[in-house]
């Protein structure tokens, strides 16, 4: 099965065609979040599957895609599974869990260009991979 994440921008770098942002929350404010496909993220085994899946993605895959659909137009250049204890270990008091990414495109191509421009249009981007849908005991 394929499963597509889509991404909220949250800065745009003009200058090196690079954009950051979430690009999947599974606590917001201490919510749980329900996502787009109505899958939760709540309990530790969930997470430990998520945080690995995101691990083989940024070891092995790193592209990002235009409306999953015109691949490869950027690459992954920034990654962090991000959970309320790690924020706590460095400092920081953040609203969110979930994934954080850094993209820069390949604006040298018609595709990477057009996904530039897209992504910085609808402020978001998307993320496609493989995976297999399970439930997960606590």
């Amino acid at each position: 099965m394929d499963k597509t994440l889509s991404g909220e921008i949250v800065k745009v770098d003009e200058e090196q065609g690079r954009v950051y942002g979430w690009a999947y929350v599974f606590t917001k404010n201490g919510e749980q979040v329900i996502d787009h496909s109505e899958d939760v993220v709540d309990n530790p085994k969930a997470r430990e599957a998520l945080e690995e899946s995101f691990i083989h993605y940024v070891k092995d895959h790193r592209t990002g895609d235009l409306d999953h659909e015109s691949f490869g137009v950027s690459r992954l250049i920034e990654a962090a599974f991000i959970t309320k204890e790690k924020a706590e270990l460095m400092g920081a008091e953040l609203d969110k869990e979930g994934l954080w990414v850094g993209y820069e495109f390949n604006r040298d191509t018609p595709e990477g260009l057009q996904a530039w421009e897209t992504a910085k249009q609808r402020g978001s981007f998307s993320i496609v991979g493989r995976g297999r849908r399970y439930a997960l005991a606590e």
